[in-house]
């Protein structure tokens, strides 16, 4: 067996001694300009976006576990760390650097499921999965004991991983991929050892005090105004601002986006703390309507943005796909969560079609045998079980309705309860 894992952390190394004197208008509204760094997954390409940011890697070094790469090597869910400049006034920036690491290289020893969803052990490692994950190629039910994968991802408070990329050696060896096993033992990059492991370490970088740096990841302890997030040191104060929730709920293992200035000592000072609620909306259908900012499908307007990710698993299989590219009638399968303003989309996925409509969310005004599910009516008088299902149900349940859409109404043939942390 072979295996290795390491810290997913973003080091900064400061120049201590500089006093960070911070412009007021550099990071207003959330927004961030001049130099710094960007470390998250992946979410687009043209040329990539990070953090929902849009880097040019034209003039870029791009690293991948120590070997110089190019952009087609890199691949949608991979954690890259950018170092750039980015223009306050577009938000458009100019990578200088990009580095990426393989965060897990290992043998799956058993594959799960339990409360918290399906997970897989390798080399001794717990590696867990969500509505982000990205699959190269091989889906988590073709994953078999024995196979050998790399992971990119970020840990959690335990120590385990939370996959954001995933693939496999069987679809470097079988497939066309940017994956590739070289005679030099060089995979994507990656240095190997004799016993298969990764032994190339992350590119440190120097920060001086009073750059941005943006950060995406699940929190690892809190103590009193200060939280990790990724091995570095986040700072609250009264000018902090909370997107999506507020600062009662900066908790261990919350998923978080956090833009900041590096202080002297080295604690990113945040200005802007993005919460990503742990309540997963999905929506399967085909787009109803389209605008440069949303898309409407089965009656529901969902809000994209510069940080959804962004797939193409249909025929056309654009790398660089964006809602330029969307069609009334393409068939798609979004994620995303619920906000004042409605559901924005945190992943959207087309695909050549969908077998079954499907929406995942809040129950809303029972009246059995119908209830509302964000808007839309759900009908479940075909259903044989349907007394038996609104003895249980009640508003504010989390359901997952899968069925056929008959004008505005959702004609259910199965619906599910989710569990909620």
């Amino acid at each position: 067996m072979f295996g290795t894992w390491k810290k997913c952390w973003l080091i900064l190394v400061v120049m201590i001694g500089l006093v960070a004197c911070v412009d007021d208008t550099q990071m207003a509204e959330g927004g961030i300009g001049g130099t710094g760094i960007s470390n998250g997954p992946i979410n687009g390409f043209g040329s990539i976006i990070v953090n929902g940011v849009h880097f040019d890697v034209s003039q870029a070094q791009i690293w991948m576990d120590g070997k110089q790469a190019s952009e087609q090597d890199l691949q949608h869910g991979m954690v890259v760390t950018v170092y750039g400049d980015i223009d306050q006034k577009t938000q458009a920036g100019m990578a200088s650097e990009v580095v990426f690491n393989v965060s897990l290289r290992g043998v799956v020893e058993s594959i799960d499921v339990d409360v918290d969803g399906q997970w897989l052990m390798a080399s001794g490692q717990r590696v867990n999965f969500d509505e982000l994950t990205v699959f190269n190629g091989v889906a988590l039910a073709e994953f078999v004991v024995g196979m050998s994968v790399f992971i990119s991802g970020v840990n959690d408070a335990a120590g385990d991983w939370l996959a954001t990329y995933i693939y496999s050696d069987e679809v470097a060896l079988n497939a066309s991929s940017t994956a590739n096993v070289e005679e030099d033992g060089v995979l994507n990059g990656g240095i190997l050892n004799d016993d298969g492991q990764v032994i190339s370490e992350p590119l440190e970088r120097q920060i001086t005090p009073g750059e941005w740096v943006s950060l995406k990841g699940l929190i690892a302890e809190v103590a009193g105004n200060r939280f990790t997030l990724q091995g570095n040191r986040i700072e609250i104060n009264a000018n902090s601002r909370y997107e999506n929730g507020a600062v009662a709920d900066i908790a261990v293992n919350s998923h978080v986006a956090v833009v900041g200035v590096v202080d002297g000592l080295g604690v990113i000072v945040a200005n802007t703390v993005r919460f990503r609620p742990a309540e997963v909306v999905r929506i399967d259908a085909q787009v109803e309507f389209l605008t440069e900012s949303s898309v409407t499908l089965a009656g529901i307007i969902a809000g994209l943005s510069s940080s959804t990710l962004m797939l193409d698993s249909s025929v056309a299989a654009e790398r660089a796909f964006s809602v330029q590219n969307l069609a009334v009638g393409d068939a798609l399968v979004v994620y995303g969560f619920l906000t004042t303003n409605g559901v924005e989309l945190t992943r959207l996925e087309r695909f050549d079609s969908v077998v079954r409509q499907r929406i995942s969310g809040p129950v809303e005004h029972v009246g059995q045998p119908v209830f509302d599910l964000l808007g839309v009516t759900v009908d479940t008088s075909t259903m044989a079980d349907s007394d038996n299902l609104f003895a249980t149900m009640s508003s504010g349940d989390w359901v997952t309705v899968a069925g056929s859409l008959n004008g505005a109404v959702l004609v259910a043939d199965e619906v599910v309860f989710v569990a909620l942390d």
